[in-house]
């Protein structure tokens, strides 16, 4: 939920919900390249079709806007329906793009490209690393928890590249307990500011709560990349985060493990016959498999979906699947069978 004093209009049809560790979490949306909420608790509620399906399969998800997952717990800072990135003058707090054939709908899909474009999420050695553009310069964001004690920081970590105009993070509004902080490079010319932002009527507006602020922070155009981050601290601010690196480090394999399940080739000499490829049902990375399809390429392999196997001997009766990838690869069990549909 929005919580009191935050945003009320805030729905996010494509985000991120990024676990940052020790019970904290934030939500990026991925269309308009703002963080929609940060929160501590346990998650997200499970109100949706992909957790709801497991229980109770012929059901699917009504129309409308709710119901819909929430931050499960105590939400420290959230925004409205407007762009995270921004450029010129001042901030403007409305959402940019074209409106839906009902003007109700949020989800419009993503920025103007002249606005910014989410581009990838890159796993690291410490998390994950958003990689998107904003304007013109290319950002580079990685959030982390830090700091002990009662009042650890949830801190936004960024390399953003050169622009020709001044450029707006907007940050979001916060609850009264929040304190926010700024740490940067030498040379970065990088400013916090908080905006009051009036009650804003209409569809587009976001309609906050009147005397809301908003924080935003401003960087001046500048011709080389810049590095800063931006804290977000359950009471005072006491000093400012050190300012590290986002990081490039390569993520250690998650789920190394491999399991095999049999392949029960069929005996057909028909134009097309079916093979059976029994599922890893019971494997170490407690995941229910669903498989997607299967294409077949012109060099006679198949593509499927979720995992992956090899065959690499052509008679082998049975199949690797390796958790970290999202392929089923499989060669032909018989050299002779290269051509023939499966």
């Amino acid at each position: 939920g929005a919580g009191s004093g935050l945003p009320p209009r805030n729905l996010t049809p494509r985000g991120l919900v990024l676990n940052l560790g020790r019970g904290y979490w934030a939500a990026f949306d991925t269309d308009l390249l703002r963080v929609a909420a940060v929160w501590r608790g346990t998650g997200v509620t499970p109100r949706a079709l992909a957790p709801g399906s497991y229980h109770n399969p012929d059901r699917k998800t009504p129309g409308g806007q709710s119901p819909a997952p929430e931050p499960d717990g105590t939400v420290w800072l959230s925004n409205g329906i407007y762009p995270g990135w921004q450029v010129g003058a001042r901030p403007a707090f409305e959402d940019p793009r074209e409106p839906a054939p009902t003007p109700e709908e949020i989800g419009r899909g993503p920025l103007p490209v002249s606005i910014g474009r989410f581009d990838a999420v890159r796993h690291v050695r410490n998390g994950v690393v958003l990689e998107y553009t904003a304007g013109a310069a290319a950002v580079r964001e990685w959030m982390a928890v830090e700091g002990e004690g009662d009042h650890p920081s949830i801190v936004r970590y960024f390399s953003v590249g050169p622009s020709r105009e001044p450029q707006w993070l907007v940050l979001g509004v916060k609850t009264p307990d929040v304190s926010v902080s700024l740490c940067k490079a030498p040379g970065a010319h990088a400013l916090l500011e908080s905006i009051p932002m009036a009650v804003v009527g209409g569809v587009s507006g976001d309609a906050s709560p009147a005397g809301a602020d908003v924080w935003v922070l401003r960087l001046a155009p500048r011709s080389e990349a810049v590095e800063f981050c931006v804290a977000l601290t359950d009471g005072p601010a006491g000093a400012a985060p050190a300012r590290r690196n986002v990081p490039t480090e390569a993520p250690v394999q998650r789920w190394p493990q491999e399991v095999t399940s049999r392949i029960t080739a069929s005996q057909a000499r028909a134009p097309y016959v079916v093979d059976h490829v029994a599922l890893p049902v019971e494997n170490p990375w407690r995941r229910n498999l669903r498989m997607g399809d299967i294409q077949f390429l012109a060099d006679g392999t198949g593509v499927g979906d979720p995992r992956r196997g090899c065959l690499d001997d052509p008679r082998a009766a049975r199949t690797g699947w390796h958790g970290q990838m999202a392929a089923l690869r499989l060669r032909p069990a018989r050299a002779a069978d290269a051509g023939r549909p499966r």
